[in-house]
């Protein structure tokens, strides 16, 4: 696995999920808007302050967070798999003790 730098984050993109209108047309993921659920594979040491202090992340690896629809950052795919390097602070939140229902 790879492992991230500094206040960078390695998110697992979900498998595209269409959606269908309701005209009946379906819309892939990628042209939906507002956020969707992911999962945090790895996560970096933190990043620095401008004093250089170190501030550790918040999120962990196996934590569920809500991100853009089409995340910004450095997407590619191993094993089968998406995956995107994306800073933390990018993240919308962090879903906790149940699965979000994403409404755009």
């Amino acid at each position: 696995m790879i492992e991230p730098i500094g206040a960078h984050i390695l998110i697992r993109i979900p498998r595209e999920v269409e959606t269908k209108t309701d005209g009946g047309l379906y819309l892939p993921q990628t042209r939906q808007q507002g956020a969707m659920e992911a999962e945090v594979v790895a996560v970096g040491p933190g990043g620095y302050t401008s004093a250089g202090v170190l501030v550790p992340p918040k999120l962990e690896k196996g934590d569920h967070v809500l991100i853009p629809v089409i995340p910004q950052g450095s997407h590619f795919t191993m094993e089968g798999e998406r995956y995107v390097f994306m800073k933390e602070s990018e993240v919308y939140g962090k879903i906790v003790g149940t699965t979000a229902a994403i409404v755009s």
